[in-house]
């Protein structure tokens, strides 16, 4: 009992030693506002359906930059925010634009902590010596004449920096002009959110943004396929503290090591769907080359191992070859074949009735197998991975094109199908037909579901008609308890036709639309607002 009184009188002399440190600084320190120019400049696309995208939802002009900024003027400023930036002999150009972003935010709340990891560049450390960094909230630390590596650099301006949480921004990106306040928003409207995330898109090498990443929301199993977080990250520095840091052994995919380790804690995680921060590409890095830092998947599939080990999950980790690198897959270790109650699509009769420890496989009598137990196999390995409550496969026609690769809960309860009619080997936005995700809704033809579950739930609600809108009611009625539903794309199912198993379909979706009207308002958790609802590959949504 003491000890939480004595943190909360800690938390709360913090917060107000914040709230002065902060306001002192702006009474000397205005900000500094971007140009016309600077705003005209960074946000110019070489995609022009994305530039239609940019124009609507990021900061153009002056005026809109000093909107926003009156806006962070109402905060107390108890909440700080301290940005980690480890630099290397980086190119002077694209260090002054990284330095600028961060100092032409709308919020005034920030840290910037600069940490010098051995640079020779005599260019390099003139910027850092310039007047640039003359702001109170920059910290710059050189950190002598050997590089010690990213993670060391990186937990050196951690054990440095005076915020609550702590984001990481890398010496050539730029952050979006209001990165910081958005983090803030969400941080002051929930205290309790321990890790934030926000999209992102890249910087091309003609200096123009492409490549957006409009991600999902938190996504346990998305994550064992690899990291589709990175980019713009913040933590609570005491979690950060808590799991130890970043560790050097892991450095290329420190940053996919730290989040992985950080989940096992079961932290909240907010995921902000704007595009705050911009990538770039440059000679010998990732985003441009692949192949440049070949170390870093390498360390990427050891992280991935140790998690694996931590949570005593028996499998092995492998690159997904048929995609780009980054890609990972997990190959669980031989077991015996299941215990399996099929049950044919054609009789609800049967399927209100089950019951017992088997594990339900529910399918149309249209869908077979390519090989029965392999494939039921690959969906049954999932449902040992905790809180994971029904998966689902692939299936694909006979003249290999995409049936199902995954499904879109839309806002008016019908379900978009990405890449359907596509070749079977086409990958995808985030090579969302390839990979192992989350997903809301199960494809109602074929899908495994957790006996537990079953018997929590009591089955499906018959209230509805049509199939498939009880197969939908019952996911969501899953994920309300906690369960989360799977999409694996290595069990491959072939369907002569598209099944269709719905009955009165308008009564039922109106049903299903009144019932989950809240969850349907806020959008689908595993499809990003930004994304257009009416396109089957992912394409941005501009009004």
């Amino acid at each position: 009992m003491l000890k939480k009184i004595l943190r909360h009188f800690y938390r709360l002399i913090s917060s107000k030693l914040n709230e002065f440190r902060y306001r002192s600084m702006l009474r000397f320190n205005p900000p500094i506002l971007p140009n016309k120019f600077i705003l005209n400049t960074w946000n110019r696309s070489e995609w022009p359906d994305y530039q239609c995208w940019i124009d609507s939802n990021s900061i153009n002009t002056v005026q809109e930059w000093k909107r926003a900024n009156r806006q962070c003027q109402a905060f107390d400023g108890s909440l700080a925010i301290s940005i980690v930036t480890p630099v290397f002999n980086t190119r002077v150009d694209v260090l002054r634009e990284c330095i600028l972003s961060v100092r032409y935010q709308t919020s005034p709340y920030w840290q910037l902590i600069l940490v010098d990891d051995g640079s020779t560049d005599k260019n390099t450390l003139s910027v850092l010596n310039s007047r640039l960094c003359d702001d109170p909230r920059i910290y710059v630390i050189f950190n002598g004449k050997k590089g010690s590596g990213i993670s060391a650099a990186s937990n050196r301006g951690i054990t440095e920096a005076s915020g609550d949480y702590i984001a990481f921004l890398d010496h050539d990106d730029r952050l979006a002009t209001d990165a910081i306040q958005r983090f803030y928003d969400a941080l002051m409207m929930n205290p309790a959110i321990d890790i934030l995330y926000s999209d992102r898109d890249m910087i091309s090498t003609g200096n123009r943004r492409f490549m957006h990443l409009m991600k999902p929301d938190w996504s346990p199993e998305t994550l064992l396929s690899g990291n589709y977080l990175f980019h713009f990250m913040c933590y609570r520095k005491q979690l950060i503290n808590k799991v130890g840091g970043l560790r050097s052994d892991y450095d290329g995919s420190q940053d996919y090591d730290l989040i992985l380790r950080c989940s096992d804690h079961h932290p909240v995680v907010k995921h902000i769907p704007r595009v705050l921060y911009h990538w770039r590409q440059c000679e010998l890095s990732v985003s441009l080359d692949e192949n440049a830092k070949s170390y870093a998947f390498d360390a990427g599939i050891r992280a991935l191992e140790d998690t694996l080990e931590r949570r005593n999950i028996k499998a092995t980790v492998i690159e997904n070859k048929a995609l780009w690198r980054g890609n990972y897959q997990l190959q669980f270790d031989s077991v015996a074949t299941p215990s399996v109650k099929e049950i044919i699509i054609d009789s609800l009769s049967s399927i209100t009735d089950f019951s017992g420890t088997k594990q339900p496989l529910f399918f149309h009598d249209a869908a077979y197998h390519t090989e029965n137990a392999q494939s039921v196999s690959e969906l049954a390995v999932w449902l040992s991975v905790e809180d994971v409550g029904i998966v689902c496969g692939k299936c694909i026609s006979p003249e290999n094109t995409i049936i199902y690769g995954g499904a879109v809960m839309k806002s008016d309860g019908n379900v978009l199908f990405p890449y359907r009619g596509e070749v079977v080997t086409e990958p995808g936005y985030m090579a969302i037909t390839q990979i192992v995700h989350n997903i809301s809704v199960p494809d109602y033809n074929c899908f495994l579901v957790q006996p537990a579950l079953w018997a929590v739930l009591g089955g499906f609600d018959t209230v509805y008609q049509s199939f498939a809108y009880q197969v939908y009611d019952l996911a969501l009625r899953a994920a309300a308890k906690g369960w989360r539903v799977v999409y694996n794309p290595r069990s491959v199912f072939v369907c002569d036709t598209i099944p269709e198993v719905f009955t009165k379909q308008n009564s039922d979706q109106k049903r299903f639309c009144e019932k989950w009207s809240k969850w349907l308002d806020k959008g689908d958790p595993f499809y990003n607002p930004n994304l257009s609802e009416q396109s089957i590959c992912y394409e941005v949504h501009c009004p």
